[in-house]
């Protein structure tokens, strides 16, 4: 009895050790510091959504197709970009669906596409608080970006 509950309890240290970055993905990151780190943030558009072939390991299971409406920050170019998402695990985790308008934070990955900066706390609907937040963090002089 003793020997089952020192297993239990090793895999319970091992389950929370191995999703501890995962779970310091997803925690809350002040607007300032957010929007320093992201290297596009825009309001979108969603065209389409594909689920990958095969999902890279701890990569995202699919692609988003978006059609940049407003950028506050970041390239303006190509007007349509891919966004990964759907890491596969219920949380953290952010979807999209065609016909969606969102404020996304964004960051590129090695591969050209955009991925959500800090899961869920990167996509935002509705959009006029957080948009007129953002704008004056940029445009107020607040907020120095590179």
């Amino acid at each position: 009895m003793r020997s089952t509950r020192r297993v239990w309890g090793l895999a319970v240290v091992a389950m929370v050790l191995s999703a501890s970055p995962l779970l310091a993905k997803a925690a809350y990151i002040p607007l300032p510091e957010k929007v320093k780190q992201c290297d596009l943030i825009a309001r979108v558009t969603v065209l389409s959504t594909q689920k990958l072939a095969e999902k890279p390991a701890g990569k995202y299971a699919s692609v988003a197709n978006v059609r940049l409406l407003e950028v506050l920050k970041g390239p303006a170019q190509p007007r349509e970009i891919q966004l990964a998402f759907d890491n596969g695990y219920a949380c953290p985790n952010v979807h999209y669906k065609a016909g969606e308008e969102v404020l996304v934070f964004l960051t590129r990955e090695r591969n050209g596409r955009y991925a959500t900066f800090n899961t869920y706390f990167g996509k935002v609907e509705p959009i006029p608080k957080a948009l007129a937040e953002v704008r004056q963090l940029l445009d107020g002089g607040k907020l120095k970006t590179p």
